[in-house]
C-alpha cells in the first residue's frame, strides 16, 4: 500500500515536469523514473504523433519503456522508426484517445536518457516539417522546410558557407509547432540566419533536447543546404559569426519550463572569442534568481556583467576581443539563453 501511494505521488510530482506547449510536450527520463505508469491527458484526444529519441548504447532500457494504445509499441522501435533515404524519423500516430498510458517494465522503474514528444494532431505544420536524431542527421535539405533535431545529449549543428543558393532561417528551441515568431507559446527566438542570395551557414552548439529551423522556402524554394551534426559540445565559439549560448535543458518558452537529463551538466562554461575588437551585441533570456546569475566576462577588461531575475529579456554591449559565459544552476529549475553577435571595430 505504501508503495503504491510512493508511486503515486511520484508520477503527480513528476507530471508538473513535463515541458508543455500549445499542442504538444515532451517527456523526459526523470518523468519515467521510479514510475510504473505514466499517464498523459488530453493531448491526443484527436489523435497524436509520438516521437522518440534515445542515445546509442541505451536500446535494452528503452525496450522496457512500452507506448499503450491498444497494443504495444517500445520506446527503442520507436526511436529507430526511419524513413530510408534521408534517416527522417517516423512517428507512431495513436488514433483519438483521453489518455495514453507510458509503462515503465525496467527494474525498478529506472530509467536512461530518453526523449518522447507527443504532438497533438491540432499543430501546425505537421505536412511540412522534418525530424532528425542528432546521432545520425547529415542531409541536403531540398527545398529547405522546418526541420526538427531531437537528441537528449548535447549536439553541435553546422551548415557550410555556400555562394550560389540563398535561404533565411530561423532557430528556436522548440518543436516545429513552436519555431516560427507567430508561435503561441512565447518561444524565445534564438538566430536568424541569411536572408540573401547567398547562404553564410552557421555552427551553433545545442543543450537542449530539439533544435527547430524555420527557412523561407517560399521565397527560396530552389535552395540546396547542406546541414549535418556531431554529438558533443565544446563551449569554445566564435565571436565572429552569430550564435548563442543556453542553458543545460533550455527550451525558452513563457511556461518556463526546462526538459532534464542525465547527459546534461549543471553548468555552464562558454568562451566566445575572436581574433581583434568587435562591439559586441548581447541578449538574454533569463529565467534566474539572483543566487545563480549569469556571468557575462569581458576577456579583455575582466570586468563581470551578471544578469539574473526575470523571467525577462535583458541585454549588454561591449567592446572587446571576447566574452566568457559563466553559469552555475545545479539544482534549480532557472534556465538561460544568451544570444550574440558583433561588429568589426
Amino acid at each position: 500500500m505504501l508503495r503504491t501511494l510512493l508511486l503515486a505521488l511520484h508520477s503527480a510530482l513528476a507530471a508538473e515536469s513535463l515541458v508543455h506547449f500549445k499542442h504538444s510536450i515532451l517527456i523526459d527520463q526523470y518523468d519515467l523514473e521510479g514510475v510504473e505508469q505514466f499517464k498523459v491527458t488530453k493531448i491526443c484526444d484527436y489523435g497524436c504523433h509520438v516521437w522518440g529519441s534515445i542515445p546509442p548504447g541505451t536500446e535494452e532500457s528503452a525496450k522496457n519503456i512500452h507506448i499503450d494504445d491498444d497494443f504495444f509499441f517500445n520506446l527503442a522501435e520507436i526511436a529507430t522508426m526511419y524513413e530510408p533515404s534521408t534517416l527522417g524519423k517516423k512517428p507512431m500516430y495513436i488514433d483519438s484517445a483521453d489518455t495514453i498510458i507510458i509503462y515503465n517494465f525496467n527494474p525498478n522503474q529506472t530509467t536512461t536518457p530518453l526523449i518522447i514528444y507527443v504532438v497533438s494532431t491540432r499543430a501546425s505544420d505537421l505536412n511540412s516539417m522534418e525530424i532528425y536524431d542528432a546521432h545520425n542527421f547529415n542531409r541536403n535539405v531540398f527545398p529547405a522546410k522546418q526541420i526538427t533535431i531531437m537528441s537528449p545529449a548535447p549536439f553541435t549543428v553546422t551548415s557550410p558557407k555556400d555562394e550560389k543558393s540563398g535561404n533565411s532561417a530561423v532557430m528556436r528551441t522548440t518543436g516545429f509547432d513552436d519555431v516560427e515568431d507567430s508561435n503561441k507559446d512565447g518561444c524565445f527566438q534564438l538566430m536568424t540566419v541569411g536572408d540573401s542570395k547567398t547562404w553564410p551557414g552557421f555552427s551553433v552548439e545545442v543543450s537542449s533536447p530539439l533544435l527547430s529551423l524555420a527557412f523561407d522556402y517560399k521565397k527560396y524554394p530552389d535552395a540546396f543546404l547542406h546541414i549535418a551534426t556531431s554529438m558533443g559540445i565544446t563551449g569554445q565559439l566564435n565571436l565572429a559569426t552569430p550564435g548563442f549560448v543556453t542553458s543545460p535543458g533550455y527550451i525558452g518558452c513563457s511556461s518556463g519550463d526546462v526538459f532534464r537529463s542525465s547527459l546534461y551538466s549543471t553548468k555552464v562554461a562558454a568562451t566566445i572569442t575572436s581574433t581583434g575588437n568587435r562591439h559586441v551585441y548581447l541578449n538574454g533570456d533569463i529565467h534566474t534568481d539572483a543566487a545563480h546569475p549569469v556571468d557575462i566576462i569581458d576577456l579583455k577588461t575582466n570586468n563581470d556583467y551578471p544578469m539574473s531575475g526575470g523571467p525577462s529579456s535583458q541585454s549588454q554591449e561591449l567592446f572587446t576581443t571576447g566574452v566568457a559565459v559563466n553559469w552555475n544552476g545545479a539544482e534549480t529549475s532557472n534556465s538561460f539563453a544568451l544570444r550574440y553577435s558583433s561588429v568589426v571595430v
